[in-house]
This record gives structure tokens, C-alpha cells and sequence, in this order.
């Protein structure tokens, strides 16, 4: 494997990361009071573990297709 793929999965990891902890912040934020909302740094550790689940499952997704890559490189 190439080494500018893995740079480009990682950063396709991050992205996807960054976006989840973005979307379940805003959304988590919106459902309190306006007197209640969240500091950006709670909202933030908060949706870790849902970041971190999407994560697992990009990289599960991105390993698969690595298999198909090779499997197809072999032929």
C-alpha cells in the first residue's frame, strides 16, 4: 500500500470525525434551554463517543475496501 493512501484515509477519518462531533454538538446544543446551552469544549467531550463510533465504522469500511483493492491489484 501507498503511503499518500494512507495520508488520504486519515484524513478522510478526521474529516468524517470533526463533521460527527460538529452535527451532534449544534444538535445537542439546540435541544436545551437558550440559558442552558453548552460551552463549546463540553459539547465537544460530550459527542466524543459518537465521533468515535463513526470512526470505528469508516475504518472498518476503509479496511474492506483496502481487501477489494488488493484482491483486485492480485489478478
Amino acid at each position: 500500500m501507498k503511503k499518500y493512501d494512507l495520508i488520504a484515509w486519515a484524513l478522510i477519518i478526521l474529516v468524517t470525525a470533526i463533521v460527527t462531533i460538529a452535527i451532534w454538538g449544534f444538535f445537542y446544543n439546540f435541544q436545551l434551554e437558550d440559558e442552558e446551552t453548552l460551552p463549546i469544549f463540553e459539547s465537544f467531550i460530550l459527542s466524543l463517543p459518537i465521533a468515535m463510533l463513526f470512526t470505528y465504522f469508516a475504518g472498518i469500511s476503509v479496511s474492506r475496501y483496502q481487501e477489494m483493492d488488493t484482491d483486485n491489484l492480485a489478478h
